[in-house]
């Protein structure tokens, strides 16, 4: 237990002084148990205070240090390198933030705030008070990273690791690499064509000698700590060697029985039970879906390569951190809103991205031509009631990008943006512009009035009362309605639960 404990209370050149009365808290706490010395300053972090404070520890033979000042941010290695120069351990001064947490949140309540850093200083007195010399230890790690998940974000966090010399394994769940951003021809932010990158990511993971990738993985089990996990990785067996003829593959997927919905394309398309994912995919080999095959056998009679009763294989992997690179998933609208499920012209905004793509001298859905667009925003975000308050940050942004897309390569079409304000954020502004210049109609509704839609009497028409022409409601019945949808958290409650990651208020996980 300290019983020469020395307190400064920093002034701060004002910011603090000028909403804490100082010399108050001083006198509130010079008389605690183990303070023997208490003073104002003007500016604790000063090379004079930073002298006096030393002097004081050697001739008041102080055994803990206290500074009430700004953020420990900004100046807790400051003090701490004082207190050391003087002799003591670091770990015996505690940082009292009386300027961020109090004079600076409660400028317009000084006695408040008086009392507010009296407290704030009590309590660092009696935490230092308690305080024992601790000393930094070395605990041995292994220099090897896992990055869970192989979209843009996880290839390039392990390339940077692999370039400092740390070996990395890249874990994706899926049997191909790129994520999201293998589905998009063209990426707003860049220009980039999303399977160029992710050729060019995939090459350079491809050729490092620090990185191996395992596709078709998954964290099964985790052990250990920082420094030292011991991660157990289910490998799901692609069914297929990688060295299999060509032809036979082709004769595999013709004569293959199971048709289902293209997950790469939303559904728009259909693929076989064995697939290659998309044109350019990585790895360049194909697939078997074991959830969606009926194991017929048809595939493996005219192709020797397949091997429909491999069994999944466990491996462990020592890795001295662990990074997340989960992604998203984008927000799937429950039946009936706007429309979803009920109208046969409504869609999502990725699911639209994808038929531009893949249409090509028309625009066609359901077999209707489409000129008359309508964007309606926010959909799964920004929600005045349910879990997805936040804004994602990306969609008005995205939606624009992707109407321009389709206004430029099908003359003609008519974009109508229903929107609760544009959000484009930076120079993505620049964007909205062009939109405007070239003619798209925006849109607004207030908070607690969005767009409706209308399927009675077998039309489809969205409503608004448009707060930009004061309050009109405007109808339209346009041929395609296209649900702007938010970014939501990828459901990886496995990894969480191992980890034990905290998630925040928007329900992604936390940053750590």
């Amino acid at each position: 237990m300290k019983n020469k404990i020395g307190v400064y209370i920093c002034h701060c050149g004002g910011n603090i002084s000028d909403y804490v009365d100082v010399e108050k808290v001083r006198q509130a706490v010079e008389h605690d148990e183990g303070v023997a010395l208490a003073k104002t300053t003007m500016f604790a972090c000063s090379d004079a205070n930073q002298k006096q404070m030393e002097q004081d520890i050697h001739e008041q033979g102080l055994d803990g240090v206290i500074v009430a000042s700004c953020s420990p941010k900004l100046h807790l290695v400051t003090f701490r390198s004082v207190t050391q120069r003087a002799g003591l351990n670091k770990f015996e001064y505690v940082h009292a933030n009386i300027r961020e947490q109090d004079s600076w949140a409660h400028s317009d309540n000084k006695q408040g705030a008086t009392e507010k850093a009296i407290h704030l200083v009590k309590a660092a007195i009696a935490k230092v008070r308690n305080a024992k010399a601790l000393e930094p230890i070395k605990v041995d790690s292994s220099k090897s990273v896992a990055v869970i998940g192989a979209g843009v974000a996880g290839m390039k966090a392990a390339l940077s690791l692999a370039r400092m010399g740390t070996k990395v394994f890249l874990i994706e769940q899926d049997h191909f690499v790129g994520g999201r951003a293998a589905q998009w021809d063209e990426l707003f932010t860049s220009g980039e064509k999303g399977p160029e990158l992710v050729k060019a990511l995939y090459d350079q993971i491809r050729e490092h000698p620090s990185i191996t990738l395992y596709t078709g993985a998954r964290l099964w089990e985790s052990s250990g700590s920082i420094g030292n996990f011991t991660l157990t990785i289910e490998l799901a067996p692609a069914f297929i060697d990688e060295n299999a003829d060509n032809n036979e593959i082709k004769k595999a997927i013709e004569v293959c029985p199971v048709s289902v919905p293209d997950p790469f394309n939303f559904g728009l398309t259909s693929r076989k039970a064995i697939y290659f994912n998309h044109p350019g995919q990585f790895p360049e080999k194909v697939a078997i879906d074991k959830q969606a095959c009926n194991c017929c056998g048809k595939c493996a009679e005219v192709c020797s390569a397949i091997h429909l009763k491999k069994e999944p294989q466990m491996i462990k992997l020592q890795a001295g951190a662990v990074v997340f690179a989960n992604g998203f998933d984008p927000y799937t609208p429950i039946a009936g809103e706007y429309g979803f499920g009920i109208a046969g012209n409504v869609i999502t905004l990725p699911a639209f991205k994808r038929l531009v793509s893949l249409s090509e001298k028309e625009l066609i859905y359901n077999g209707k031509p489409v000129q008359k667009i309508a964007y309606i925003y926010c959909v799964g975000s920004r929600q005045p009631e349910g879990e997805n308050k936040y804004c994602s940050r990306y969609c008005c942004t995205a939606a624009i990008h992707a109407a321009s897309t389709a206004r430029e390569k099908f003359p003609g079409i008519l974009n109508f943006h229903f929107t609760r304000g544009v959000r484009t954020y930076g120079k993505q502004e620049i964007i909205y512009a062009e939109a405007l210049r070239n003619g798209d109609v925006f849109l607004q509704s207030a908070d607690d009035e969005l767009p409706q839609v209308d399927t009675s009497n077998g039309k489809t028409i969205v409503r608004i009362n448009d707060i930009l022409t004061e309050q009109k409601t405007i109808e339209l019945e346009p041929d395609l309605i296209v649900l702007v949808t938010s970014m939501v958290m990828r459901d990886h409650l496995h990894t969480e639960t191992l980890f034990k990651i905290p998630r925040g208020r928007d329900n992604f996980l936390k940053e750590i």
